[in-house]
């Protein structure tokens, strides 16, 4: 790489953003019951009840309950609303924007067309049986984490794309800010920051293997299923083939299905065997996938993803830390 990612500077600045975001207590001394989005619970509040029924009711031991844990404060957000006792919060106001402020959205903007289109490209060259250009791939990594220097991406703020031939690209682009963001707030080192969003950018490779007209066919036979459930072992192949491919890449596209209760595919592989690249790209891939939509279903809301990846990830079928980071970016940004 040409420069420096400084990886270091920014992980203390994203360790030092953490917190409530937007909301300033008034008077912490002053206490009042409120209904707010279980996003914005925070350890230390008081739970009086739940809005609705939630997956993790048995939990709710009754009006007063304190949220004492990081564990029990991320299940709860996973949750649709609560009325909880806490401190009176008023909205600051917002900040001015400064004169760059348009000059990033481009920048922003721009970012994101040459980062699909060299997704496009590599779909491309591997659909050719040609190599994939491991330069250019990698010098789009590097942009990303440099973009998300001063903190990680806002989930709400993915790219929603409305054209279908858009849809796998940006998908492969959204993946790769997602656990970029998850690296970052784990330390990664630069060289496995590279790898990891490698492995997100070329983590659906192996579909430029499969038909084009199966991968845009609503009703699938099981053929079509079993078909498409080959591509992480396809990608493998195209990475195999492809010189400057690091193998820890190659091992993330060939688990970014399987899952830690053997439920997975293409091998079934469970527990240790799984690399911490393949469990995060797992997680940030369903939830990528379940919010945005698609030929073949309506994106779900926000807060049904995430309760539906602690469901599973308390099932032993996801890897809880990963889901607790998208709650986390779910929640502070």
């Amino acid at each position: 790489m040409s420069k420096s990612l400084d990886v270091r500077k920014r992980q203390d600045k994203i360790g030092a953003s953490h917190g409530p975001g937007r909301l300033t207590p008034l008077n912490a001394d002053t206490r009042e019951k409120q209904k707010i989005l279980a996003l914005r619970l925070r350890i230390g509040m008081t739970i009086y009840s739940l809005d609705r029924p939630c997956v993790f009711s048995s939990m709710f031991d009754g009006p007063g309950m304190m949220i004492r844990t990081q564990n029990e404060l991320y299940k709860l957000q996973s949750c649709g609303a609560v009325y909880a006792e806490i401190a009176p919060f008023e909205e600051k106001e917002p900040e001015p924007k400064d004169d760059d402020y348009q000059a990033r959205l481009e920048t922003a903007a721009k970012l994101q067309r040459e980062a699909e289109s060299t997704v496009q490209e590599s779909m491309a060259l591997a659909r050719a049986g040609k190599a994939i250009n491991v330069d250019r791939v990698m010098k789009l990594v590097n942009e990303i984490i440099v973009s998300l220097a001063k903190k990680p991406v806002g989930l709400k703020h993915l790219a929603k794309v409305q054209e279908a031939d858009r849809f796998a690209f940006a998908h492969c682009v959204n993946i790769a800010k997602m656990v970029l963001s998850m690296g970052i707030m784990r330390r990664f080192s630069d060289e496995r920051l590279m790898d990891l969003g490698t492995a997100a950018v070329m983590h659906d490779i192996g579909h430029a293997r499969i038909p084009e007209d199966v991968l845009t066919k609503l009703n699938l036979t099981q053929e079509d299923h079993d078909l498409l459930q080959r591509h992480p072992e396809y990608g493998a192949d195209v990475l195999n083939l492809t010189p400057g491919i690091p193998e820890a890449v190659i091992e993330a596209v060939l688990d970014h299905h399987e899952r830690l209760d053997g439920m997975g595919y293409p091998a079934k592989k469970k527990g240790p065997p799984l690399g911490e690249f393949a469990r995060i790209l797992a997680v940030a891939d369903v939830y990528e996938s379940m919010t945005h939509p698609r030929y073949y279903h309506e994106q779900k809301p926000h807060e049904e993803t995430l309760s539906h990846l602690m469901i599973f990830a308390e099932a032993g079928h996801f890897d809880l830390r990963s889901v607790q980071q998208v709650i986390q970016l779910a929640t502070y940004y």
